[in-house]
């Protein structure tokens, strides 16, 4: 499974709410090279997720957390 249905399956399943889960994306230059942004501040578009009107491509997502830290989805996992 992708990241992108991952997170258009919590988006839409209702009784899941995105302000309980993270995207943890790689961003070069920041601590451990990753960064953390709430799945509730980012719009799902086909290739891209757009956050702060910046574009994201899937391929930099590495994992989907829940907030207390559970991890949904992981790069190289895909479950």
């Amino acid at each position: 499974m992708s990241p992108r249905e991952v997170i258009l399956r919590i988006i839409w399943h209702p009784e899941e709410r995105e302000e309980d889960y993270l995207i943890v994306i790689r961003h070069r230059g920041a601590p451990r090279n990753e960064i953390r942004i709430p799945l509730s501040e980012v719009s799902p578009k086909r290739w891209f997720l757009e956050y702060e009107g910046k574009l994201i491509p899937y391929h930099r997502v590495l994992r989907i957390e829940r907030k207390e830290g559970d991890v949904i989805w992981s790069k190289g996992r895909g479950e």
